[in-house]
């Protein structure tokens, strides 16, 4: 059964806006899941230099247990990168649309306007993993490359995995033409999709043990979030993160 879960606002020290899910999936297993900045002065996307912008630095400022940042340039494929080693400082990683790690501090972290950050997690918190799904993404298949990044290196099946799709633009407002939906398969000829509905379709189909999904809109809830359909592509990029906080 999907169930809808809701992110809730918090600030920290720094000043920049998050949205977290509270205790996900487990309060014991201390992974915190979130969404931050997108707004002018928060803007997460990188520069044409690919350096580390200074929002993401805030991130290991205002939650405990940070010692990392890591994320890529996009380029709306499959390619998950593993993490396996302690890291320090924030830095930009091969170019990819996610990232999976065991490892405790190391906030991974996508950047989106509209496409679904899915969040990847060890019912425990063993292991957490965080994908950029645009439908292009969503077509070539990189939650199935996810989940098998997660099986292969932390030896997760995929009924050990939960998984949450983040805030994003809303099957009411992703208006698609027929080549998006020919390539997820829908049937339809035209109109809108949703994107976190074929994530969560997929899930079923791989055997995940538990899917969520935001009820927030990257477009409808513009007063919150940042929107590139919204915007008419003239908006920043939030930083969508996932972390197995450290001691």
């Amino acid at each position: 059964m999907i169930r809808t879960l809701r992110e809730t606002q918090s600030i920290g020290p720094s000043g920049l806006p998050r949205f977290e899910l509270q205790g996900w999936p487990t309060p014991e297993a201390r992974v915190s899941v979130g969404i931050a900045g997108g707004q002018p002065a928060w803007d997460c996307a990188l520069d044409e230099g690919g350096t580390v912008p200074q929002v993401w630095e805030h991130l290991a400022m205002d939650m405990s247990g940070v010692a990392a940042v890591r994320a890529s340039r996009q380029v709306h494929g499959r390619r998950v990168t593993w993490h396996p080693g302690e890291v320090r400082g924030a830095e930009v990683a091969e170019d990819g649309d996610g990232h999976a790690t065991a490892v405790r501090g190391l906030a991974l972290l996508v950047t989106v306007a509209d496409c679904v950050p899915v969040y990847l997690a060890g019912r425990a918190g063993e292991a957490v993993g965080i994908l950029h799904a645009g439908w292009r993404g969503v077509a070539a298949g990189i939650l199935a490359r996810g989940v098998q990044v997660l099986g292969e290196r932390a030896g997760l099946s995929p009924d050990d995995l939960v998984m949450h799709c983040g805030v994003s633009i809303c099957g009411d407002c992703y208006e698609v033409g027929p080549e998006v939906h020919e390539a997820l398969g829908t049937g339809n000829r035209r109109g809108t999709i949703d994107l976190r509905g074929v994530l969560s379709a997929q899930a079923s189909q791989l055997g995940i043990g538990a899917v969520t999904v935001s009820p927030w809109c990257s477009a409808h809830d513009g007063d919150r979030f940042v929107s590139y359909r919204a915007s008419g592509g003239q908006c920043g990029r939030m930083g969508s993160y996932i972390v197995m906080r450290g001691g």
